[in-house]
């Protein structure tokens, strides 16, 4: 049974999406948990055996697969084709050639790759030491008019995997979505104190669809130095702060409660005006402007964002992506979304790079999906967005994501987001490092249930684990440090268990949980557990505490620990529990003492003794609480995240090494 249900509730679904499991766990709708003969509504019918029966449900969709696979064979089906595609082959072709695509005269245009292949075929891209990309254009030469896409996938849909690859993990071949702009196309305006003012007219069109351009590039700078900052502009379809608001989608008018949706926009002022690395395009001129601290050198190429997608495909089937890089977009210019925008199920994306997108850099929904051994860095809103059911999300990296763009990490930024189509479903999120984000590190919103989210490390992002209405997930021995917010928050999230986590740190509240949900009373913070966790340094400021929760909350097992001094780590406060202070329970907050014995007023429900010895199965578990001054090093988190602490995915066992032995060190 799931984890956080072992001692729960009975659970009833009254609106349920079809997961894509056996008829028989579909036809499921209640766990009869004997402990509370509670109830709680919730939409999912399939909760009892969904978490055992992932593994079982796996091996049974590979056997299908195998099956499918053995008939077609003995049908006859066509054989499978293996493309060629290198842009540096001296023997490469395009199109009107003939007899493109082998391995001695392969394709040199991706695109026309992409295009020749048919479902259940191979495509082998080769990178190259000098890192020469893929555009959609030869070597990005510039266009009036360009397509959606550069691989276009809606057509791999069959029961035998396409795969599309690198030709070598060891040279992962560049997708950029851009194209280039060499000198001398470029006509220099003036120069001042802020360096050279270059204008490009522009007026690159999809279709009959004028863009905007969301990026601009010099790439003989230094990476980090590369993409020039935006003044002005508008986004996701005529967006920027202060536009009238009837005039753009009532979806972003919803979002709007967030607070400003893109707090990271620069207002223009004038031409002159633009400093170092900065571009600004006039829209009603088309002319795109950049200025530069140092003269653009003859033939050097500025790239511009210019394709909605890198790659995108819809009713896909079977397809693997694998040892590829995808950068630059402008997704954006027309609505926020994935530069890689992917929709089917059984859908492989391994070992890829994703960087630099203006809007999300992977955006994928379906059932029996898997991300995994890529790395999600710079993308300019969000890392990931994914839903569906029974995915895998594991071994990925997620770094300085937002940070350059700057959209309201409350509304939709950071590295991940779990949202849209009734949400993801019995998958789960593990062995992740996720670090240095401007947004919530692992963010379930809404309808996000029966998930895994287990030994990840999530540090220096603002709140480390975010689950809003959605429930029935386990929290399980991830390591959730220096946050800006808190280390974990539930915003309605029933029958949700958090144990053995190691929480250090954090700028607010080890565990904050709201007793209620947003507007779904199905998914009120009921019985939830936190067990075995240590919870430590989340004291010296008012209103945070180790744990803030309903009375309903079971605690036991748990490690604190806190300053001496102040209302910090010794405190523990009742998030619906009503101020007596006649019994000395002012402020809802609790002395370990008090914490530790049962809590009876008149005006409250009485609330049990947490944290003391329980024993289970017959095992005991204790709590203890420990003191100990914040450390120096802690305190220095919030300004300065310690970067040694944190590496790649291989280091996670040594990165939860690490912060215990921060915490053995003071805490006694």
């Amino acid at each position: 049974m799931h984890q956080s249900m072992r001692h729960s509730c009975q659970l009833v679904a009254p609106h349920l999406k079809q997961p894509s499991i056996s008829n028989n766990l579909a036809a499921k709708n209640h766990i009869d948990c004997h402990e509370t003969h509670a109830t709680i509504p919730l939409r999912s019918n399939f909760i009892e055996s969904l978490q055992q029966s992932i593994g079982t449900q796996m091996n049974r969709t590979s056997a299908i697969r195998a099956a499918a696979m053995l008939l077609c064979a003995a049908a006859s089906c066509s054989q499978a084709t293996v493309i060629y595609v290198n842009n540096t082959s001296a023997t490469a072709c395009a199109l009107p050639t003939t007899g493109c695509g082998t391995s001695t005269k392969p394709f040199k245009l991706l695109p026309e790759a992409i295009s020749a292949a048919k479902a259940g075929d191979e495509v082998v891209i080769y990178g190259n030491t000098a890192n020469k990309p893929y555009y959609i254009t030869n070597d990005g030469t510039p266009q009036t008019t360009i397509g959606q896409s550069l691989m276009s996938l809606s057509k791999f849909n069959s029961t035998t995997r396409t795969n599309i690859h690198a030709a070598s993990a060891a040279t992962k071949p560049i997708i950029r979505g851009s194209l280039v702009y060499k000198q001398p196309s470029w006509t220099q305006v003036s120069s001042n104190a802020n360096g050279y003012l270059y204008k490009l007219p522009w007026s690159l069109t999809q279709g009959t669809n004028v863009q905007e351009p969301e990026q601009v590039f010099r790439d003989s700078l230094a990476q980090s130095q590369r993409q020039l900052q935006q003044v002005g502009g508008t986004v996701f379809g005529g967006y920027y702060p202060g536009v009238d608001q009837s005039t753009i989608d009532k979806d972003l008018v919803a979002g709007l409660k967030a607070g400003e949706l893109w707090p990271g926009y620069i207002p223009f002022v004038s031409l002159e005006s633009l400093t170092s690395n900065q571009f600004y395009y006039d829209r009603t001129a088309k002319v795109l402007y950049i200025r530069l601290a140092t003269a653009l050198a003859a033939g050097e190429g500025i790239e511009v964002s210019a394709t909605q997608f890198i790659a995108n495909g819809s009713g896909m089937a079977n397809v693997t992506l694998q040892n590829l890089v995808f950068e630059r977009s402008n997704t954006s210019s027309y609505w926020r979304g994935g530069a890689v925008l992917m929709s089917g199920n059984g859908l492989i994306v391994d070992g890829v790079d994703f960087r630099d997108s203006d809007s999300h850099c992977l955006q994928i929904q379906g059932d029996n999906n898997i991300v995994q051994n890529s790395t999600f860095t710079r993308c300019g809103q969000v890392g990931l967005v994914a839903n569906g059911s029974s995915a895998k999300i594991t071994n990925n990296y997620f770094s300085g994501n937002n940070a350059f763009r700057k959209f309201n990490p409350d509304w939709e930024a950071g590295p991940t987001k779990f949202i849209g189509n009734n949400g993801l479903d019995i998958s789960e999120i593990s062995n992740n490092v996720i670090t240095d984000n401007n947004g919530h590190g692992i963010w379930l919103d809404t309808h996000n249930d029966g998930n895994t989210i287990q030994n990840n490390v999530v540090a220096y992002n603002r709140i480390g684990v975010f689950l809003e209405n959605s429930g029935l997930a386990v929290i399980r021995s991830n390591v959730i440090f220096g946050n800006k917010s808190q280390g974990i928050q539930f915003r309605g999230s029933p029958s949700t268990l958090v144990d053995g986590n190691l929480m250090v740190g954090n700028a607010a509240d080890g565990i904050y949980v709201h007793p209620k949900a947003n507007n779904e009373t199905g998914y009120n913070s009921t019985k939830i557990r936190i067990t075995n966790n240590v919870i430590a340094w989340h004291d010296e400021a008012v209103n945070k505490k180790p744990v803030w929760v309903p009375p309903s909350t079971s605690l036991y097992g748990n490690r604190y620990c806190g300053s001496p001094a102040g209302d910090g780590s010794l405190h523990f406060w009742l998030q619906d529990w009503a101020p007596d202070p006649s019994l000395g329970y002012a402020n809802n907050v609790f002395g370990w003492a008090a914490w530790q014995s049962p809590k009876v007023s008149p005006t409250n429900p009485t609330a049990p003794a947490y944290d003391v010895t329980t024993t289970i199965n017959n095992v005991t578990y204790n709590s203890v609480m420990q003191l100990a001054t914040m450390p120096t090093r802690v305190q220095a988190w919030q300004g300065t995240p310690e970067a040694t602490l944190v590496t790649n995915v291989a280091g996670i066992a040594n990165t939860r090494s690490a912060v215990l032995a921060i915490v053995n060190q003071y805490c006694k």
